[in-house]
C-alpha cells in the first residue's frame, strides 16, 4: 500500500507538471509555475504554486505581493513560499491587475478569483479546499485583509478564507486617504483615480466588510512606519469589538512590512498552522519554519 500511494503520488507530480509546462524543484517541494488562474478581459492572470511532497491533501495559503498596488509580482513571494511548502502548505504566489492601468475593484476581484480556482481544482493540486488562507505584505496585506472580511458566513466555500495574516496592511482606506505623505497619496491616486471617492475608498476599506463571521487575522506592524500606525489600531479595535480571534505583534522603528519579516516569521507560520491545521509548532521551531 505504501508504494502504491508513493506511485500515486507521483504520477499526480507528473500530471501537474505537464498541465502547467514548467516546474523547478526545490529540495521537498513541487514547484509549478505560470499557471492561468483567472482572464479578465483577456487579461491572463497567473500563479506559482509550490507543493509540499507527499499524498496530502495539504492546506493551502495564498501569497499575496505588496507594491502599493501598482508594481510588484508573484516572484517577490518565491522564497517565503518555498519556506510555507516546507512547512506543510500548498502555497499559491498570485499576480494580480496593476494601477493605474486597472483601478479598483479589480485587484480584490483578482485575489478572489485566485481562492475560487483554488477551491475548484483542490484535488489537482492536493488542497484541503474548506483549509485556504491569505498571508500579504502591505499592499498584499491590505487584499488579504480583504479576502478575509470581504463577504460573510462560511469561510470554507466561494472566495473565503480561513484564516489571514497581514504584515503592514491598511485597513480603513477613507481614513488613509486623509494622509498628506506623498506617497500614499500617489498610491491611492493611481488606486482609486482620483481621492475624495468616499464610495470607492469604503469600498476597498476591509473593515467596512467586518462581520462576526470573518476568520482570525495576525497583523503585524511598526510604530513609526510608512503606513501609518492608526491603521493597525483601528483593525484592532473592530476585531476586539467583534469578538474575532486576533494575534498582533507591534514593532519599534519604521520598517515596513518585508522589512520586518525576519521577527514576525515564526509568529505568522504558527498562526497559520493553528488555524488551517489546527496545532500550533510544538517545541523549538524548525529551520524552515
Amino acid at each position: 500500500m505504501r508504494q502504491l500511494a508513493t506511485v500515486r503520488s507521483c504520477c499526480l507530480a507528473l500530471v501537474l507538471v505537464l498541465a502547467a509546462g514548467i516546474a523547478h524543484a526545490q529540495p521537498g517541494v513541487i514547484i509549478l509555475r505560470n499557471i492561468q488562474y483567472a482572464a479578465p478581459g483577456g487579461v491572463s492572470l497567473r500563479l506559482d504554486a509550490y507543493l509540499p511532497p507527499g499524498a496530502g491533501p495539504f492546506p493551502a495559503v495564498i501569497a499575496i505581493h505588496g507594491g502599493g498596488w501598482h508594481s510588484g509580482s508573484k516572484a517577490a513571494w518565491a522564497t517565503e513560499a518555498v519556506r510555507l511548502a516546507r512547512a506543510g502548505f500548498a502555497t499559491f504566489s498570485v499576480d494580480y491587475r496593476l494601477a493605474p492601468t486597472y483601478r479598483w475593484p479589480a485587484q480584490i476581484e483578482d485575489v478572489q478569483a485566485a481562492v475560487t480556482w483554488l477551491r475548484a481544482h483542490a484535488a489537482t493540486y492536493k488542497v484541503k479546499p474548506d483549509r485556504i488562507g491569505a498571508i500579504g505584505s502591505s499592499a498584499g496585506a491590505h487584499l488579504a485583509q480583504m479576502l478575509a472580511m470581504r463577504g460573510s458566513g462560511g469561510t470554507g466555500t466561494g472566495s473565503r478564507v480561513r484564516a489571514a495574516v497581514s504584515w503592514s496592511g491598511p485597513s480603513d482606506m477613507v481614513e488613509l486617504a486623509q494622509s498628506d505623505d506623498p506617497a500614499i497619496v500617489s498610491a491611492l491616486t493611481d488606486l482609486f483615480g482620483d481621492l475624495g471617492n468616499t464610495a470607492l475608498e469604503t469600498d476597498a476599506s476591509p473593515l467596512h466588510f467586518l462581520d462576526p463571521t470573518d476568520p482570525p487575522i495576525y497583523h503585524a506592524h511598526s510604530i513609526e512606519e510608512f503606513v501609518p500606525f492608526d491603521q493597525a489600531a483601528l483593525l484592532r479595535t473592530a476585531l476586539t469589538d467583534e469578538e474575532i480571534p486576533q494575534m498582533e505583534t507591534i514593532l519599534p522603528g519604521t520598517r515596513h512590512a518585508r522589512g520586518y519579516e525576519g521577527d514576525v516569521w515564526l509568529q505568522s507560520v504558527d498562526f497559520l498552522r493553528l488555524y488551517l491545521v489546527g496545532r500550533p509548532q510544538i517545541g523549538p521551531p524548525t529551520g524552515d519554519d
